[in-house]
């Protein structure tokens, strides 16, 4: 077999094209991809030896078979060999392997593959029925399967014995988008998501919308499309349950603003979407409300955020979810320090540590919060921290107890009950490890290690002087510095 070169190619846009017939579409395409590959047809040269057209359903839907024989006449290619190659949905791709391998053989030295279709000849279920031509007549289409449907049951079968989900699917329409946004000739240039597609309307599951190759009706497909996401949209407001008025109606929004973004703005959408709004912030707040009430304060911040990033938030709105947005996170924040101390109650250090960290971050990140919660967060965070580090100072694990010490000391407010009983719990758990190193490192000495003992005995003295700065009195650490302070002196170094 030889090589095969492609040499030129040549599209037409996708779209409806009513005044122009199949064989027009055809030469559009042929002439762009000769003059591609630098072939004109005027002179004598290395013309294409063999045409090969695909098509699906030019007999029924334009009234017009035997394709080859037509087109090579309308573009000027009589008398070369011309075939008509029929694949279904995969009849263009078809065309292209017959002239592949034509030349792969050695029959001939170059030709010409088109593929060429006219959906909009006709309208109405004759196009349906025009497509189940592509199935078993007898056995599926005579059922009033539509390709659409096999292809269903085919994928279904599919999953069920590769153990395969749809997720595993998106990367095929992924891929499509990914090639036609750079496609001036696309129909619809947009990119898409793994997770959008996912999340896409089923048109014959597991078959969706963005697994099926949209027909090239680009203005009645769009309307059809507005026309079914308002309609989803007011039905799925109609028929909720209630206590659950806003989340049908935020469902709807988040429909009618993907229906915008897929097939543009239309006056179905927008006439739902004007109707919708009135209501929807009203009952925005109201279910904030609710969502306080019954402490989900992580879907309230969430629903809170969402809420002020959204360009259509009336200004006179704002505040209210600026302050349950601030609301939500101070009860996010206690709320985890909460369970940080019913975790070290119940000796789930691990967990408490979590919690206590989590709640920490948040605090940080919180700088909108006003000085009244920031100075709630930060005392009852510091709490938290005290109780860690008391429990571990009353087990004897003093070197764990310093860091949560530190941190309720760094936190917390200047003055109170809960700053005197950290500095407290410090001045014990820094004792505990002065009284720990200064043996070890002892021994780390007359082992030989003097250089390594100098650095440990450094690293205490620096803990002694960090615990003073943090506000832990001097003179309830006189026995510690005085202990630390000989071993350098013993090791030859000076405070």
């Amino acid at each position: 077999m030889r090589d095969v070169y492609l040499l030129g190619l040549g599209q037409t846009e996708v779209g409806e094209h009513w005044e122009v017939s199949l064989r027009q579409l055809a030469l559009t395409a042929i002439d762009s991809a000769l003059k591609d590959a630098g072939i004109k047809m005027t002179e004598r040269g290395p013309a294409p030896e063999a045409l090969f057209v695909g098509n699906m359903l030019a007999p029924q839907l334009s009234r017009q078979a035997h394709l080859g024989a037509l087109i090579a006449d309308f573009s000027g290619l009589r008398g070369i060999e011309a075939a008509t190659v029929e694949a279904s949905g995969a009849s263009g791709g078809a065309a292209f392997r017959q002239a592949c391998l034509a030349i792969a053989s050695g029959y001939i030295d170059s030709a010409l593959a088109v593929g060429v279709e006219k959906l909009t000849d006709t309208v109405g279920p004759g196009v349906s029925g025009a497509a189940s031509t592509s199935t078993d007549t007898d056995w599926e289409g005579a059922q009033g399967a539509t390709p659409t449907a096999i292809a269903a049951l085919i994928m279904r079968r599919y999953m069920h014995e590769t153990d395969t989900a749809l997720p595993d699917f998106a990367g095929f329409s992924v891929n499509a988008h990914a090639n036609a946004k750079t496609n001036p000739n696309a129909m619809f240039r947009n990119s898409l998501t793994a997770e959008a597609f996912v999340k896409a309307s089923m048109v014959a599951e597991p078959v969706n919308m963005f697994d099926t190759a949209p027909d090239a009706e680009r203005s009645a497909m769009r309307t059809a499309l507005a026309g079914w996401a308002a309609q989803a949209a007011r039905d799925g407001i109609a028929s909720a349950e209630e206590g659950a008025r806003f989340s049908a109606l935020h469902a709807a929004r988040v429909l009618l603003e993907e229906a915008v973004a897929t097939a543009g703005a239309d006056p179905a959408i927008a006439d739902v979407a004007a109707a919708i709004e009135p209501e929807y912030w009203p009952e925005y707040e109201t279910h904030m409300h609710a969502l306080m009430a019954a402490r989900d304060f992580g879907e309230a911040y969430r629903l809170a955020t969402e809420a002020l990033s959204d360009a259509d938030l009336p200004p006179a709105r704002r505040p209210a979810f600026e302050d349950f947005r601030a609301e939500t996170l101070t009860a996010r924040i206690v709320s985890l320090i909460d369970r940080a101390v019913v975790a070290t109650d119940e000796h789930r250090e691990w967990e408490a540590v979590g919690a206590l960290e989590r709640a920490e971050t948040l605090f940080r990140s919180a700088t909108t919060l006003s000085a009244e919660r920031r100075e709630l967060a930060a005392a009852r965070l510091a709490e938290g921290y005290t109780q860690l580090g008391r429990r571990r100072v009353e087990t004897g694990e003093f070197e764990d107890a310093v860091d949560p010490l530190f941190r309720a000391l760094r936190i917390g407010p200047p003055n109170g009950d809960n700053r005197d009983e950290a500095r407290w719990a410090l001045v014990q758990a820094i004792r505990g490890v002065v009284d720990t190193r200064v043996a070890m490192i002892r021994e780390v000495a007359s082992g030989g290690g003097r250089d390594s003992a100098m650095v440990q005995a450094d690293k205490l003295w620096a803990l002694l002087r960090s615990g003073i700065a943090a506000g832990v009195p001097q003179e309830s650490m006189t026995a510690a510095l005085a202990t630390t302070r000989q071993l350098i002196e013993d090791l030859g170094g000076t405070t």
